[in-house]
């Protein structure tokens, strides 16, 4: 995960919901990211 998720958290901007939605698509990214080193 990338700092955007820990950044809406200190601002507070998003509710619950908004954060868990960028939480799983920086997990999401970070391991597409993985996959994409490790294939080649």
């Amino acid at each position: 995960m990338d700092g955007k998720g820990l950044q809406y958290a200190f601002i507070g901007q998003h509710n619950i919901n908004d954060l868990w939605i960028h939480t799983w698509i920086d997990t999401c990214h970070y391991y597409y990211l993985l996959l994409l080193i490790g294939n080649v």
